[in-house]
């Protein structure tokens, strides 16, 4: 039976020298090393209650959802909606996947567990290869995304308020710096198709790059700033002055060169 055990162990109180109680859960871990011994040993669990979870990112939106199986039958099913791609990733909405799953495990099986000699078995299980439970999960994770999230009290402690609703999630640094790399990438698209792309090439062939920034970053300001003027060729020297009307000619004044 694929459901929640613990099994307890007795310690003596450095303080009083009584014996406590020491809860530890009980739960077992199968990873197959590849896809098709996964398979093999989804399709030989004997497990009368099983929980299948997943997370999905679709369409701008992130959710999680976990589904109770009875044999082949599905009971239950539960989704959560964490928030969008620009706060949360698909490896949060498995995370709280997981949650839902061993909620509606909990659930099912009633009583206390931690005093019902329950056991918790998780195994992995490959996607889109016809399993009836990965398949049904996968549906209600793409629902969760959307925005359907269940009912307050349908949700675990952990996923919900003081008030009884859906509780929002902190934001995901990974998905903050997912956000912030496309959008280093679209500036980067954005000066590549620029018409004054050719002229920042001819200054800097290595541009859109930080080679200018780590190049000056130890100089001082005055310096770093003599640079990027001598680079652009928007300098006070004749050439640049002659261009814009402020010299009478363009010629070094030293070896009367134009360059």
């Amino acid at each position: 039976m694929n459901s929640i055990s613990t099994r307890q162990r007795w310690r003596r109180s450095p303080q009083s020298g009584t014996a406590q109680k020491k809860w530890e859960p009980d739960v077992e871990i199968c990873i197959a090393e590849n896809t098709e011994d996964a398979l093999q040993e989804d399709t030989l669990a004997r497990e009368d209650l099983r929980a299948y979870s997943d997370g999905s990112a679709v369409e701008g939106g992130v959710g999680g959802a976990a589904v109770l199986m009875k044999g082949e039958e599905v009971v239950r099913e539960i989704r959560f909606y964490l928030g969008t791609d620009k706060e949360h990733t698909a490896y949060d909405g498995e995370q709280v996947g997981m949650i839902l799953a061993v909620q509606l495990l909990k659930e099912e099986g009633g009583g206390d567990p931690y005093d019902d000699g329950r056991k918790l078995i998780i195994r992995w299980s490959p996607g889109h290869n016809g399993l009836l439970g990965n398949k049904a999960a996968d549906e209600q994770a793409k629902r969760a995304a959307w925005g359907d999230t269940s009912e307050g009290p349908d949700l675990p402690k952990s996923l919900r308020s003081k008030a009884g609703t859906p509780k929002s999630l902190p934001i995901s640094k990974s998905a903050l710096k997912q956000v912030h790399r496309k959008i280093k990438k679209d500036a980067e698209n954005i000066m590549r198709h620029s018409p004054r792309f050719p002229a920042l090439q001819a200054i800097d062939a290595s541009a859109p790059s930080k080679k200018f920034a780590e190049i000056t970053e130890r100089l001082p300001r005055r310096h770093s700033l003599l640079l990027f003027q001598l680079r652009t060729g928007h300098v006070p020297l004749n050439k640049y002055l002659h261009r814009i009307s402020k010299s009478d000619t363009a010629r070094c004044p030293k070896c009367q060169e134009r360059d």
